[in-house]
């Protein structure tokens, strides 16, 4: 998963891209955990199919601290590839804004 460089806060929503190339087996789901939670598919914004690629992009909030994305492409025939991980690090706690 890549994500535009820049320092993030807890709570921060950022848009993640995640690519996954056909390896010969076709490209069935694709999968995005983060710290091991299964995002939900309603968090994917956009999409693009391509002949031998798809990308999709996730709208999602980091957690203060650690933040471990793993994104799972499986074939056709529901065998899942490799892992791509990613992390992103975010600082402190949410960042709110004062309402007077």
């Amino acid at each position: 998963m890549a994500v535009p460089p820049g320092a993030y806060a807890g709570g921060a929503e950022v848009e993640g891209t995640v690519r996954a190339r056909d390896q010969h087996g076709g490209i069935g789901a694709i999968r995005l955990f983060q710290n091991g939670k299964l995002v939900p598919v309603d968090r994917q914004t956009r999409g693009q199919k391509q002949k031998t690629a798809i990308t999709r992009i996730y709208r999602v909030a980091l957690v203060a601290r650690t933040n471990q994305f793993t994104a799972i492409a499986a074939n056709d025939q529901q065998i899942d590839g490799e892992a791509a991980q990613a992390r992103i690090t975010a600082s402190g706690r949410c960042q709110t804004s004062m309402l007077s």
